[in-house]
């Protein structure tokens, strides 16, 4: 599960972060600033019957997604 990676402790508030996840086949790979952070495989993934969806789980605080897009490669 990629939503589990990292920290609350290494997300700073007021920070911008330029994340990209990649899904090819059954490969996932997740990048931040452009240096891969977390790669995965999973044999069950169905590309065409997926969704995509951003999410924060601290109920303190909130976060801003902006320039969001989906492409089809």
């Amino acid at each position: 599960m990629l939503s589990v990676t990292g920290s609350a402790n290494s997300v700073l508030a007021g920070t911008t972060y330029k994340l990209r996840f990649e899904v090819q086949g059954t490969s996932l790979r997740l990048y931040d600033n452009n240096n891969l952070v977390l790669q995965a495989t999973d044999g069950e993934l169905s590309p065409a019957a997926s969704y995509v969806g951003l999410q924060t789980t601290q109920g303190t605080g909130h976060a801003a997604f902006d320039n969001v897009r989906v492409e089809l490669f």
